[in-house]
């Protein structure tokens, strides 16, 4: 199991979490920092921080060739997803209050959806 590991993560940022089983050539311990590193609680911060980030750095401000409002969905749905994945909030994730208001608030007046965004909210 080590060979394989160091095989696979050489010369990558990957092999430092695992370098201090080269010593004794533990595989199975190498295996068990690479899950907990990456499944582990810090993965779940990660994802955590991932999607806030996402949540609150993503604005729609119109049609542009490279993003449209499609991507803007997709961006929050994504965000949505790793928040569940991460078990936030007990495994719920978000409620959809909160869904609704970092979607609705993320759309700038200059998209031109004023409107539609006045509509919804009444």
């Amino acid at each position: 199991m080590w060979n394989r590991l160091k095989a696979l993560l050489i010369n990558t940022p990957h092999f430092n979490h695992i370098s201090q089983c080269e010593r004794t050539n533990n595989g199975r311990n190498a295996w068990n920092t690479l899950q907990g590193y990456f499944e582990g609680f810090q993965f779940h911060h990660r994802s955590m921080d991932r999607a806030f980030f996402t949540l609150t750095h993503t604005f729609y401000t119109g049609e542009h060739t490279k993003f449209k409002f499609e991507k803007y969905v997709n961006k929050h749905k994504e965000a949505h997803e790793l928040l569940l994945d991460a078990e936030y909030n007990q495994g719920a994730g978000l409620d959809d209050a909160t869904k609704i208001r970092h979607f609705e608030y993320d759309i700038k007046p200059e998209a031109g959806l004023e409107i539609a965004l006045t509509q919804m909210r009444s």
